[in-house]
């Protein structure tokens, strides 16, 4: 009876507080070990969730994750708190954007899936997906200034990179120039306006360096975060500096900051977050990011550009 005990243990939720950042690691065969990491408290669960086994995970909102069978292809919500599973309509588009906005419990939760032609949305419940056509009020998507130029000596400003819904608005980052736009969600279709007057410029020299953008909002802050990566091509794919930006509307443009204040700011292969720091164990001012292949937690320091590097679940092989 003990065994089967202990076994049933492993396969509930670890008593994590989900208003709190933490990490999760899939390992062991057919990715059946689910290790959470929960940052606040400097503690790791390991779990054999079933229903996670041999799963890619999308995004994820306050211990709700959007989930894809790997073999069926099929796409469910999983709720950690409740283990309630909930099944979503096929996703049968090609997209580049997955957003869980509002967790299930809310009756408002949407989840949507975006490209930079649609918006495909549904609430808990439906059969099928909303499409939205994505416009844009300027003809011209195209930066000419060789100040910004990339690969192929241009970039169409028209490629969203990042995306986060604040009410019915959601804004976007876009490729070119780091600009921002916003749409409204209530319309039958979304037309993007633009809100930055002049792009910003790419960080670094283009030959030797890369750049990864994240658009997170903060109370309906928005921030923009650079993540400034040396270019493979020419020496070993190493993350080098961040750059902090906040949208200041009174002039509309990207501001940069050395101090976003009691708050950090968390980073991963598919969105950036921001939480309040208070008294959580979380270093304030801060970037948390990970790097592919890679188990350690590095943490970059705003304000003095250092990175400090844990290995949060030495166990994990």
């Amino acid at each position: 009876m003990e065994g089967n005990k202990d076994v049933k243990k492993y396969q509930f939720p670890p008593p994590i507080s989900w208003s709190h950042p933490w990490l999760m690691f899939c390992h062991g065969r057919d990715l059946q070990r689910q290790t959470f990491f929960s940052i606040s408290e400097d503690r790791y669960y390991t779990r054999i969730i079933p229903t996670m086994r041999n799963k890619d995970i999308h995004c994820s909102t306050n211990g709700c994750l959007v989930i894809e069978d790997n073999g069926s292809h099929d796409y469910f919500l999983l709720d950690l708190v409740s283990m309630e599973i909930i099944q979503l309509p096929p996703v049968e588009f090609k997209y580049e954007l997955c957003e869980l906005w509002r967790s299930p419990s809310n009756s408002n939760c949407h989840i949507w899936f975006m490209n930079n032609d649609f918006l495909m949305s549904c609430q808990l419940g439906d059969h099928e997906y909303v499409k939205k056509e994505i416009q844009f009020e300027d003809e011209e998507f195209l930066v000419e200034d060789e100040e910004f130029l990339v690969e192929d000596d241009m970039m169409y400003e028209k490629s969203i990179l990042s995306a986060v819904v604040i009410e019915s608005k959601i804004y976007a980052l876009l490729l070119g120039g780091f600009q921002l736009v916003v749409g409204d969600l209530e319309n039958s279709k979304i037309r993007f306006r633009k809100l930055t007057k002049k792009p910003l410029p790419l960080p670094g020299p283009q030959r030797t360096m890369t750049c990864s953008a994240y658009l997170i909002d903060s109370h309906k802050e928005l921030f923009l975060v650079q993540e400034i990566i040396s270019n493979p091509f020419y020496s070993c794919d190493e993350v080098m500096d961040f750059e902090v930006f906040r949208f200041d509307h009174s002039i509309n443009e990207w501001v940069e900051t050395l101090n976003i204040g009691e708050r950090s700011l968390f980073l991963t292969n598919q969105d950036g977050k921001c939480y309040d720091v208070m008294d959580s164990g979380i270093k304030r001012n801060s970037i948390y990011f990970l790097k592919s292949q890679d188990r350690h937690l590095y943490v970059f320091d705003i304000k003095d550009r250092s990175i400090s590097i844990s290995l949060p679940c030495s166990n994990v092989i």
